[in-house]
């Protein structure tokens, strides 16, 4: 197994990704139960509800990366 070496710079970068995303992800949740509870039109609350998706789909592919480097391991061993 290869020792994978990552400098402090990148796992302060890293870590503000991450903090990014999660605010990110919990802004447009609390957007999109606004939408709902205010009765916006259906093709804006399935636009808003795609973009959730996405960015959380973002956010647990950079969580897995940030633990897999924690724990010395490949992210993506081929």
């Amino acid at each position: 197994m290869t020792e994978i070496t990552v400098s402090n710079h990148n796992w302060q970068e890293l870590e503000e990704v991450l903090k990014y995303m999660s605010v990110a992800v919990l802004k447009m949740v609390l957007v999109y139960q606004y939408i709902g509870n205010c009765g916006f039109t259906a093709e804006s609350d399935a636009l808003l509800g795609e973009a959730i998706c996405m960015a959380d789909d973002q956010q647990k592919a950079y969580k897995l990366f940030y633990e897999c480097v924690s724990d010395g391991k490949e992210f993506n061993p081929d």
